[in-house]
């Protein structure tokens, strides 16, 4: 089975990205095409661990570094705050209700809490959800690789990883900083590094020609134009 991954900064355009190309194939009746992301499982544990309202974790457009996130508002399980002061998280259990952005209490619970618990642990989700589409789908869009075995778990299938890039975002986070140093590691497994222009936008993925070749790069260059000319 094939895969296509972008990879990338915060806001660099990568789930924009891989909709366009999902809505292409799914369109079309030449292919089919399965989204599959490494954070699907992590946003359902913030709603099931936290009760964070699905709107913030499902709404792909919202800033996660400006939604401030109250956890005593929400109905967490009674277990969280003395999971965080074990793992040395925080320091008092009272601290559990500081205020914390929606990007920190994503990057707390999947790599110091997960990913502390077991390296692989989000690599066995993702899993699940490609064995359950592999008799459906011919391929795999992923837009959210982070660390290094994200990546190393990718490569074990037939996998072109495309690096955007662009000047929006200097953000510098665990997550985001062990994904740029895979990349800047591992030039040979990089299919192609994209400038990506914006704004970018999705409506531009009606103007694609995909049936040259699925994964060609007049098909990326294609999900770029910015206008109609």
């Amino acid at each position: 089975m094939k895969f296509i991954c972008f990879a990338g900064n915060n806001k660099v355009g990568k789930t924009t990205m891989a909709k366009a190309l999902n809505e292409l194939i799914d369109n079309s009746d030449e292919m089919k095409a399965g989204r599959v992301s490494f954070g699907d499982a992590l946003r359902e544990e913030l709603v099931e661990y936290y009760g964070i309202p699905e709107e913030y974790v499902e709404d792909e457009h919202i800033d996660k570094n400006k939604i401030i996130i109250d956890l005593g508002q929400y109905t967490h399980r009674p277990q969280m705050p003395e999971l965080w002061l074990t793992l040395g998280i925080i320091h008092a259990t009272q601290d559990f209700y500081l205020p914390i952005t929606l990007r920190e209490l994503y990057i707390t619970h999947g790599t110091r809490i997960r990913r502390a618990q077991d390296p692989l642990y989000w690599i066995k989700k993702i899993t699940e959800k490609i064995n359950a589409l592999e008799d459906q789908v011919d391929l795999i869009i992923n837009d959210d690789p982070r660390t290094a075995s994200d990546f190393e778990y990718l490569l074990n299938y037939d996998t072109d990883i495309y690096h955007l890039k662009n000047g929006c975002s200097n953000i510098s986070d665990i997550s985001q900083d062990a994904m740029n140093k895979w990349l800047t590691d591992n030039p040979q497994h990089i299919t192609k590094q994209i400038d990506v222009p914006l704004p970018l936008s999705q409506e531009d993925a009606k103007w694609i020609n995909w049936e040259q070749v699925i994964g060609n790069d007049d098909l990326l260059k294609s999900i770029l134009v910015m206008n109609n000319a």
